[in-house]
């Protein structure tokens, strides 16, 4: 038998761990070199070395944005039987053509009629977004300080007296035995004292375009927003958290303000900011949990919260304990989900802490009993297998002794186990919380409740009004309704807006803005309980980048203009769609064009 050649030998000597010297074996291949002959042997036996496979080689996700699209597309609303419907909608019918997008009253591609919110109700509903509240995002950003005089000037010490005594008034009126007349005249006053005061300053703007005072304002600003928070946290009521929230919260009383609106404990204050400024959720052993921020609390809510935070803990350490010890055939997709995520640069610092907490969701049965709405039918043990006790199909199927062995109870566990199969974009519901929770245990039990109380419902084709299909019709005719040049331009270039716009709808936007501005987002969808505000940003966004889209001439150039959300300001572009400002004075009437038989 022939020798090898020497590639193949040093192929064979590489796979099977043999260690050569560098020199030796330039050496050796410098002065030894293959003839004609055995180079085509080599050519047409291709040489094979043992390695580590190509990760997710053969993996596809579940589903994605587009494939939910399409899904909503293909739905039609029920049509009466053909005898019931007249003879020319017969015959109108007999030679009609596939469906074309400009087909019917509506120019969008949602079918289905359902109840969808109007820009009056959204204005009703979102009330607090409007200017006459304060803004975290608006009042504070520090580019329109610099820019022009845009924030308010602090009060005169008149309209600080005055807010001060009507606050002092509303105490003393809501002390026990007051007249509930006394209540709201008291109540009344201490809030037309703080329009009054906010009136002023807005008055002045105009006078005073002092950066120094301007740094004062924000200074000011950002005090009271912090005193408001730690009052709303320390009260751990529901509707306070919720009507602080709605203007925003700043960073170091986001995570205790999320947990509360959440319905969880508010758990430890914060030692010191997070990455990325997110701050909040520190370790279950922190010394400072009896207090918070320096204020008292009664011993035993104190104790509560503190049982309730160490519970979260165990929990999820049980979680962790059942990933490291069975490995689940939807294993693979989440990782490949999270390695998607981490080609994105903000994210990729967190990859070891996204896996774990998303991995210990996937265990976690209650998620599928608590959820709005199942988003997935999972396998049944007992039920989808081939015989009585077992799981799978065919040669998979997997008994109950073995699925015993894996610590799984064949009467009452599912795989995965918390009813919810990975599909592409299930990690951008966790990873912006890793801006705002140091602590996994209570970062995820944030993402459950939200997932369970929010995101489950932009993964299920129903028609509840909260849920995907509403929204992308609301979306569809907010933006007719605003611009419909813009809407007709889009789709005489073949890029229908709602192919834009629903992979940000389906994933909160987490493909389209920086963290911060999510973090932003999701603090309206919290305060509100709502999401309709999804739809009303993504309809803001395409205003904003109309007269850019309106000069393009291809679907690729508006492709890459919509990709871009490095600019985008959550609360400015809100406020501006909702509540825009009308121009000053009314516009004068057109005048009829004069022609020559007129002189």
């Amino acid at each position: 038998v022939a020798p090898p050649p020497p590639q193949v030998a040093d192929a064979a000597a590489d796979a099977a761990g043999d260690e050569k010297e560098p020199g030796e074996k330039a050496e050796k291949d410098k002065g030894e070199k293959p003839d004609a002959d055995e180079k085509e042997k080599s050519d047409e036996q291709p040489i094979q070395v043992k390695g580590p496979k190509k990760k997710h080689e053969n993996l596809r996700y579940l589903y994605d944005s587009n494939d939910l699209l399409e899904a909503l597309i293909a739905v039609h609303p029920r049509q009466p039987p053909r005898d019931e419907r007249g003879s020319a909608d017969a015959k109108k019918e007999k030679g009609r053509g596939p469906l074309d997008i400009l087909d019917g009253d509506l120019w969008g591609l949602v079918r289905t009629n359902l109840p969808t919110p109007d820009l009056r109700v959204l204005r009703a509903r979102f009330a607090e977004l409007s200017p006459d509240h304060w803004q975290v995002g608006v009042d504070d950003h520090p580019l329109l300080a610099t820019t022009a005089p845009l924030q308010p000037l602090p009060p005169t010490p008149l309209a600080r007296a005055a807010a001060l005594a009507a606050v002092q008034a509303a105490a003393a009126a809501a002390s026990p035995g007051a007249p509930p007349a006394a209540v709201a005249v008291a109540s009344a006053a201490a809030a037309k004292a703080e329009a009054a005061a906010k009136s002023e300053m807005l008055t002045n703007l105009a006078t005073s375009s002092d950066p120094q005072v301007i740094a004062e304002t924000q200074e000011a600003f950002g005090a009271r927003v912090h005193r408001a928070g730690r009052k709303s946290v320390n009260e751990c009521f529901i509707p306070a958290a919720r009507a602080y929230a709605t203007g925003g919260c700043p960073p170091s009383l986001r995570p205790r303000v999320w947990r509360i609106l959440l319905g969880l404990p508010p758990g430890p204050p914060p030692f010191q900011p997070a990455f990325g400024g997110g701050g909040g959720g520190s370790s279950a052993n922190s010394s400072t949990r009896g207090s918070r921020d320096g204020a008292s609390l009664h011993p035993e809510q104190v104790e509560e919260d503190l049982e309730a935070v160490a519970a979260e803990e165990a929990r999820y350490e049980a979680l962790k304990q059942h990933v490291e010890a069975v490995e689940l055939v939807t294993d693979a997709l989440t990782c490949m989900d999270i390695d998607e995520m981490m080609d994105r640069g903000h994210y990729f610092p967190f990859e070891d802490k996204i896996q774990s907490v998303l991995l210990a969701f996937s265990r976690d049965p209650s998620v599928h009993a608590n959820a709005a709405f199942a988003v997935h039918r999972p396998l049944l043990p007992g039920k989808t297998g081939p015989s009585v006790g077992s799981v799978g199909f065919g040669a998979c199927a997997v008994s109950s002794s073995e699925l015993a062995a894996c610590g799984l109870d064949p009467a009452k566990d599912s795989v995965p186990l918390s009813g919810v199969m990975p599909f592409k974009g299930l990690v951008a519901y966790l990873a912006p919380l890793t801006f705002v929770f140091d602590d996994e245990a209570l970062m995820y039990s944030v993402f459950r409740a939200m997932f369970q109380r929010f995101w489950c419902k932009l993964n299920v084709l129903r028609s509840e009004p909260q849920c995907l299909p509403a929204l992308a019709q609301t979306f569809e005719e907010l933006l007719q309704a605003h611009d419909p040049h813009l809407f007709f331009k889009l789709i005489q270039l073949k890029v229908h807006p709602l192919r834009i716009a629903l992979p940000w709808l389906h994933l909160g936007f987490v493909n389209l803005l920086e963290p911060s501005e999510v973090l932003a987002l999701w603090d309206r969808v919290l305060a509100f309980d709502d999401l309709s505000i999804l739809p009303a940003f993504a309809a803001a966004v395409f205003l904003f980048r109309s007269p850019l889209l309106m000069a393009m001439h291809e679907s690729s150039e508006v492709s890459d203009a919509m990709a871009d959300g490095t600019e985008l300001r959550v609360a400015p572009l809100l406020q501006h769609f909702l509540f825009p400002i009308p121009a000053e004075g009314p516009r004068p009437p057109a005048q009829p064009p004069v022609s020559s038989d007129d002189h």
